[in-house]
């Protein structure tokens, strides 16, 4: 054996390890433990040794690396085009990534959708204000950008990565990027790994910001304005007893009647008009449901229907359950359905079912379903409880990838065929803007108002919008949406027939269907209180669900009777129905709030 040459090529191979490690060292001098991994999402800084404050940050999203350091700092650019460059001071941990501050004002979050990476994106924010901030770039480990129709596209060893910026954005020459700023607020740079099939993220999409508060709800009330106007006055027909459709043919409808009399009781008109629909009770009566009840009363009998079709998704969901099948998500008001209406034993076992469940595999309308889900159960249950808050990736991953921009407005395609059902647009909107405003992700706010007001700009002088909207011009509209479909979606009136949980304060299984603005409940030892809010003089009914038999009851302070008759009398009064554990009351107020007292 030649000892020396083996010597020599160990020497040799030591000595070009040592050089290639005092380039990284010179490269990217990091020193403290400011080293963490999600994914395809890096970042590593060096501490100054003076105050212990960061003095540099590398950044890495698959390969597309941004370095900030005093050598290569962050720019802000004001509105006059003075520059203000920028080293990192400090870092902070945000879910699934980092907040890095600059001595400019500036913040970047730097984030990945999950561990897979799947999403990555840099959003700065800023203490004053600005008009711009560049970041300087570098492409890594054999990254490249490709430039094409769809825009910008990174091509990494894991795959294709889409860009949702604005191509101009992006400098390649100078290796810079600018995002723009508006209200001290850029919206989000994302990198997204592309899926065979998957559309790609509109750049005007990712680029809403939220409305003016004054300017979106005068959108609404517009929309809501036309709605009475066409409830009221245009559209009914007295001697009918119907309301008109566009074509003229003059049809009765719940619905209608419904949104009309909750717009009167907004408008402090809610006894009139009661009175005024009082003879749908009886030439209607075969067409009244649940819905009304709480207006014309019925309550009884026609909640039972309500149940038995509550039975029936019992059924459906205990097979979709047995599957672990996105099925799970067809209907709407998952979680008030699971929490409220089905048996508790059903609801864990969804709730484990849907842990298998992956968001991509969703349909967009079974997606708008999660989301909803996901921001009713974030209402009513505890921080770090709620099942569904893994489904909020489906705002991103399916929800915004459907929105599509067409003449003025947007919508929201849930088929390949380019046809948009518009009722399912602002179902999207709204809990776009729930998700958006709860998570202080003000993108998802703006694009969820431009779903809703997109549709809302359609209707015509009685409200009535398309059916549906063609993106391709070659789809016909198939029906008219009527307004009173709309209203409970964008109205926001508390008096409008609803669910009310007592999840947190009672458990599962008990609530309210009323259309009361307001129920508070109390627990008192050996007493529960509900204080329920209604206009003086008027009277409402409600049931309440999910209660255990108790011993004594109060209205207006006074001890009560059961009586099964309790709505042919002009007072207030109640049956309870022990085979169900639920309450069904008239509620006559004397004053804006009554108590009803039970007693155990």
């Amino acid at each position: 054996m030649k000892t020396p040459a083996f010597w020599r090529a160990i020497g040799i191979l030591l000595l070009y390890i040592g050089i290639f490690g005092l380039i990284v060292v010179i490269q990217f001098p990091v020193h403290g433990d400011l080293r963490a991994v999600y994914g395809s999402l890096s970042l590593r800084g060096g501490v100054e040794s003076v105050g212990g404050s960061l003095g540099s940050v590398v950044a890495d999203l698959s390969g597309l690396r941004f370095e900030f350091s005093a050598r290569r700092p962050l720019q802000a650019v004001a509105a006059n085009g003075e520059r203000r460059p920028g080293v990192p001071v400090a870092r902070t941990d945000i879910p699934f990534g980092w907040r890095i501050a600059f001595d400019n004002g500036v913040s970047l979050s730097f984030s990945s959708s999950d561990e897979t990476g799947a999403r990555l994106s840099v959003e700065p924010s800023f203490k004053d204000q600005a008009v711009s901030v560049e970041l300087a770039y570098a492409l890594v480990r054999g990254t490249r950008m490709e430039r094409g129709k769809g825009g910008i596209r990174l091509v990494t060893r894991e795959g294709g990565y889409a860009i949702e910026l604005p191509s101009d954005a992006i400098d390649e020459k100078r290796r810079t990027i600018t995002l723009d700023a508006a209200g001290g607020r850029t919206r989000p740079f994302v990198v997204r790994l592309e899926r065979e099939g998957a559309p790609a993220i509109s750049p005007q999409v990712m680029a809403q910001a939220p409305m003016d508060p004054a300017a979106y709800r005068r959108a609404i009330d517009a929309f809501v304005a036309k709605t009475w106007t066409g409830l009221s006055t245009a559209r009914f027909d007295e001697g009918a007893f119907a309301w008109k459709s566009p074509g003229g043919n003059a049809v009765f409808s719940e619905k209608a009647l419904t949104a009309y009399v909750a717009e009167a009781f907004r408008r402090g008109a809610g006894p009139a008009a009661l009175e005024r629909m009082k003879p749908a009770k009886t030439k209607y009566v075969a067409s009244l449901s649940y819905l009304s009840s709480p207006y014309l009363g019925g309550i009884l009998p026609r909640t039972k229907a309500m149940e038995e079709a509550a039975l029936a998704e019992v059924k459906r969901f205990e097979k979709a359950i047995q599957d672990k099948s996105p099925e799970l998500f067809d209907r709407t008001s998952i979680a008030l359905f699971l929490l409220d209406r089905a048996p508790y034993s059903l609801a864990q076992g969804a709730f484990q079912a849907i842990q298998s469940i992956d968001p991509a595999q969703l349909t967009v309308r079974q997606a708008v379903n999660a989301l909803a889900a996901s921001n009713d159960a974030r209402d009513f249950m505890k921080a770090g409880e709620n099942p569904f808050s893994r489904f909020e990736a489906a705002a991103e991953r399916n929800l915004l990838p459907a929105i599509k921009r067409y003449n003025n407005g947007f919508f929201l395609q849930a088929s390949s065929d380019g046809d948009c059902d518009l009722l399912l647009s602002v179902v999207a909107g709204r809990e776009l803007i729930r998700f958006g405003t709860a998570s202080g992700r003000e993108v998802f706010v703006g694009v969820g108002q431009s779903l809703v007001t997109g549709v809302l700009a359609l209707a015509d002088a009685n409200g009535f919008v398309p059916g549906n909207q063609d993106l391709t011009g070659k789809v016909p509209v198939s029906a008219y949406l009527p307004p009173e479909d709309l209203y409970p979606l964008v109205a926001d009136n508390p008096y409008y027939p609803h669910e009310v949980p007592f999840y947190r304060e009672l458990g599962p299984g008990v609530w309210a269907w009323t259309c009361s603005p307001s129920i508070q409940v109390s627990t008192e030892q050996s007493k529960i209180v509900f204080r329920t809010e209604f206009p003086p003089l008027a009277a409402h009914h409600l049931v309440l669900y999910g209660l255990k038999p108790f011993v004594n009851i109060q209205l207006y302070g006074i001890n009560y009777r059961p009586d099964e008759s309790f709505e042919i009398y002009d007072a207030s009064g109640y049956f309870f129905n022990r085979a169900s554990n639920s309450m069904f009351l008239k509620m006559r107020h004397k004053a804006k709030i009554e108590e009803i007292r039970l007693f155990y």
